[in-house]
């Protein structure tokens, strides 16, 4: 009888505790998850890249050449008359009229096939040669249930096979030339609502200035698909200009450029978002205005491993005295809703 009682008694208190041990578990798993809840709330979701240790153009960065340089010009070269009478002032908008007998401009330097502005700069097109045209490379894969990604279908998609001198491609729609008054590209931080994933991402034309839409689709998180990818999907963008009322975009300034490799500190994100930046030429002192800034970063953003995105933006970075790079970020997607537990049988 006594090994009886014992033996029921031994039971009860491994019920109890077991039952109190469970009890503790339930306890700090909901405060584990609502803490991890709570820092999620203000951890960094965007990614970009850093500079590289060494730069190296084609591979970490491109830079944009023949749009705006400094020219050496004969005043007798500007004018139809073939004139040296005028100042710097009645040209501020010019061209070349040819080469007053062969003196300097065929053997010290290219003709300027563009426009001359203020008495200083030229400005040709970004397109030159159709080797210089731009655009994004994008990297897509497979979903899988709440919020999981097919690795073996990660790859990044070819670009579609083009020339800009087709029949059927069209400046303005198909591409953007940069020119003297079409050399503003717009910064912004696109972001997707809630329960929307990134799908898409494109330039436009606003105004003058180049504009970046992102492509959002709904999430069906639990089952790892998408809810009607051709209807229900949208495209978000800034509408702001310069110039309205409530909320305008401002310029950033990067006075007196140098070429950007040439800094020996690390570039830093020094934009916001809705503002804007044009294309300009280096510091006439430090580099006789010869080059087109800033550089545009080309260096691969995607997160390691893949994770589902929300979001994209464009960004400058650089540091004083330097005329700085144009890179992409990306902003991964908010987990946060989906991390609940309720219930004592999502814990078990």
């Amino acid at each position: 009888m006594k090994l009886f009682k014992a033996k029921h008694y031994f039971m009860q208190e491994t019920s109890r505790l077991s039952l109190l041990m469970h009890e503790r578990y339930q306890e700090r798993i909901i405060q584990k998850v609502a803490a991890l809840k709570e820092a999620m709330k203000t951890a960094e979701r965007a990614m970009w890249r850093c500079d590289p240790r060494q730069h190296s153009e084609g591979e970490t960065y491109i830079e944009v050449t023949r749009l705006l340089q400094g020219h050496i010009q004969n005043e007798v070269d500007m004018n139809s008359e073939h004139s040296c009478r005028e100042s710097c002032a009645d040209y501020s908008y010019a061209r070349t009229h040819g080469c007053n007998e062969d003196r300097f401009c065929p053997y010290q330097q290219q003709r300027c096939n563009g426009k001359l502005r203020n008495c200083r700069f030229i400005d040709s097109d970004m397109w030159v040669c159709e080797e210089m045209s731009l655009c994004f490379t994008i990297q897509e894969a497979g979903l899988l249930p709440r919020g999981g990604i097919n690795m073996t279908s990660v790859q990044w998609k070819p670009v579609d096979d083009y020339r800009i001198s087709d029949s059927n491609v069209s400046d303005g729609k198909d591409y953007h030339t940069l020119r003297w008054r079409e050399r503003a590209i717009d910064l912004d931080d696109l972001v997707a609502p809630e329960g929307y994933v990134l799908t898409g991402v494109r330039f436009r034309l606003l105004r003058t200035h180049l504009n970046l839409e992102i492509m959002v689709t709904p999430l069906n998180f639990s089952a790892g698909t998408l809810y009607n990818l051709d209807q229900e999907s949208k495209w978000y963008r800034n509408n702001n200009t310069p110039d309205p009322l409530d909320e305008p975009r401002t310029q950033l300034y990067f006075p007196d450029p140098d070429v950007p490799t040439l800094t020996k500190v690390g570039s830093v994100i020094d934009s916001r978002s809705n503002q804007f930046l044009l294309f300009t030429h280096s510091d006439i002192d430090n580099d006789a205005a010869q080059t087109t800034v800033p550089f545009l970063d080309s260096q691969p953003v995607a997160p390691e491993p893949p994770t589902l995105l929300a979001g994209a933006g464009i960004y400058h970075k650089g540091c004083p005295g330097y005329g700085g790079f144009i890179g992409l970020k990306v902003v991964t997607y908010d987990f946060n809703s989906h991390l609940n537990i309720d219930t004592e049988d999502q814990i078990n």
